[in-house]
């Protein structure tokens, strides 16, 4: 199974628990296994990417909003900053599925869904059925 594929799994699966406290925001677990992914992604590279004209947008979107952040760093503290971050951690997920969407085969990306699914059934239900 793809990399990529298995740390989107955890991703999506990762407990939405605070690891770092900063301020009212917090460093989770997911943004942990979203700084991996990042890295093997970084690393591993094979062509340039291409930035669709949304992402773009997006991304200058996410640019003045960090900006923002930093220029009422007295104000907010950084929280802001934090926030801004983790918006560029979910585009940063797009990039790398993107990467490795033409990698995948129909059965890994079906095995990766239903063992998702099949957790997300039974956390459910634990958590229905106490």
């Amino acid at each position: 199974m793809n990399i990529y594929l298995v740390l989107f799994a955890l991703y999506v699966l990762a407990p939405k628990i605070d690891l770092y406290a900063i301020g009212a925001a917090a460093i989770r677990p997911e943004d942990l296994i979203s700084a991996f992914a990042f890295f093997i992604y970084i690393v591993t590279a094979r062509r340039r990417l291409s930035i669709p004209i949304y992402a773009r947008a997006y991304l200058i979107f996410i640019g003045f909003g960090l900006l923002t952040a930093v220029i009422n760093i007295a104000q907010g503290g950084l929280v802001g900053i934090v926030y801004g971050l983790r918006l560029a951690q979910y585009m940063t997920w797009f990039f790398i599925i993107y990467e490795a969407a033409p990698r995948l085969s129909t059965r890994a990306l079906r095995t990766a869904l239903l063992i998702v699914c099949g957790v997300f059934i039974i956390w459910g239900g634990a958590e229905y059925f106490g």
